[in-house]
């Protein structure tokens, strides 16, 4: 039985690294790019399955997962340095590891930033519905709240480095998935033009608690990507990133490592 997506949002607080750290943060949006940073790391809230004929050791073959996202948004800027943004989004994830059948999901939210003394603070808040194989049976739903810091160093003409730290806590159906999550992350980026813009490094690195598994879960997730963005008009904008991801824990059958491709459209409208 498949249930329709309700996509509700609500957040506090909070310019733009942080805003983009948010967004980067979730699941594999390792791209989206608000203010020229993004994070890396995936982060599957579902308990690890095993595939048949999976082996149950570690050290597994490293396996390639693509993961196509949409992000739809709306932007309202309060003031200089204050703004929200409002959104939807889709994720479909072609193995969401090696362990793990392919998956989908809809989500939707309000994020806000701050911009403080050179410093980005920023809070959002999401709703997302899961659902297995490509919105097949209905698999959970999901709660979100993060907060992240973030600072734009500029090192060199049209070179930046932007890093962040954000912490997350995630609420689920079914309890098993409730989580905390820390992520540290430093995106390097060059604007080629007013248009392209590379990302030749994106290092994560993040770690997962699990509130109710008998196995008390804590995950380690290190990722590094390179990318690139490009920005069609000044409301849409489509990027790609590809990098490696090594995942260990203290639930063996947790432990993975992949090649990750991430396209991914982005609009956003401002009023």
């Amino acid at each position: 039985m498949t249930r329709l997506p309700w996509l509700l949002c609500l957040a506090l607080l909070a310019a733009q690294p942080a805003l983009a750290q948010i967004d980067a943060a979730d699941d594999d949006d390792g791209i989206d790019n608000v203010a020229g940073g993004g994070g890396g790391s995936t982060d599957p809230a579902a308990p690890v399955r095993a595939n048949r004929g999976a082996p149950q050791s570690r050290g597994r073959p490293p396996t390639l997962s693509i993961n196509p996202s949409v992000w739809i948004g709306a932007r309202h800027r309060v003031s200089k340095s204050f703004l929200i943004d409002f959104y939807v989004k889709q994720k479909a994830t072609i193995r969401e590891n090696p362990y793990q059948t392919p998956s989908s999901d809809v989500a939707g939210g309000i994020s806000a930033a701050w911009s403080v003394g050179g410093f980005s603070l920023s809070s959002a808040f999401e709703v997302k519905e899961s659902f297995k194989e490509y919105y097949g049976p209905w698999n959970g739903t999901a709660f979100d709240l993060r907060a992240a810091i973030a600072r734009r160093v500029t090192l060199a003409p049209d070179w930046t480095v932007v890093p962040a730290f954000l912490v997350s806590h995630l609420w689920s159906n079914p309890e098993s998935r409730n989580r905390w999550k820390l992520e540290v992350s430093a995106p390097l980026g060059y604007a080629l033009d007013k248009q392209w813009t590379w990302e030749p490094l994106i290092p994560t690195v993040s770690m997962q608690a699990y509130e109710n598994r008998r196995t008390a879960q804590r995950d380690w997730t290190m990722n590094v990507s390179t990318g690139v963005r490009y920005q069609i008009t000044s409301v849409t904008m489509i990027g790609l990133a590809f990098g490696f991801e090594q995942r260990q824990s203290n639930v063996a059958t947790a432990e993975y490592s992949r090649w990750v491709l991430r396209p991914k459209l982005q609009f956003r409208a401002t009023f």
